[in-house]
């Protein structure tokens, strides 16, 4: 049970913008798929592809023989699975990885976040592969149309990892309420 708990709390925090040094500490050695999906998207974001790859693979072994229902917080079921495997493929700027995990994340009809999140992931996956407008351009249009009260941290911390990387490339003259998209040499509108 404790090493369940480091990797779910290592997992938590990862999604919620703790530095990877952090994540690593807590859940490096410790064998539970979350904990497994901790440390890949930790070294996704360090830009560590290789050591990723292979936590990425670790979790999914031990996913393949885990409980996957609905009924438990000690179950991961596989849309879950899907989706936290496409926010590494999101880290590492593998957009297709990040899409073909996407078309694996079916989640029951309860759970009505998703939707959202799976979004801001493709739009990291495209700022993290260089295309740094089109990941804005995503991304402002989900945070606009996601309701406050459906703005989840872990949703906060997708966006601003989507858009970071803009606000180094967009300049002052851009009208920041409106969203464009970088085509060629000039920004157009969306």
């Amino acid at each position: 049970m404790r090493e369940w708990v480091r990797g779910r709390e290592a997992f938590r925090r990862g999604y919620e913008g703790a530095a990877p040094s952090e994540v690593l500490t807590m859940a490096v050695g410790v064998e539970e798929v979350e904990a497994k999906l901790a440390v890949a998207q930790a070294y996704a974001r360090l830009d560590q592809t290789a050591q990723a790859c292979i936590a990425l693979t670790e979790a999914r072994r031990l996913h393949s023989t885990a409980d996957q229902s609905e009924s438990t917080i000690y179950a991961m079921p596989a849309w879950r699975m899907a989706l936290s495997s496409a926010y590494v493929y999101a880290l590492l700027g593998d957009v297709k990885g990040c899409d073909k995990e996407h078309s694996a994340v079916v989640p029951p009809d309860t759970v009505k976040r998703w939707e959202p999140q799976r979004e801001i992931q493709s739009a990291v996956a495209y700022t993290r592969s260089g295309d740094i407008a089109s990941g804005a351009v995503i991304a402002n249009k989900v945070m606009h149309k996601t309701p406050d009260e459906e703005r989840s941290i872990v949703l906060k911390e997708m966006y601003m990892e989507a858009t970071k990387r803009t606000r180094a490339v967009v300049s002052s003259s851009v009208d920041r309420n409106r969203l464009y998209r970088y085509r060629g040499n000039s920004w157009m509108d969306v």
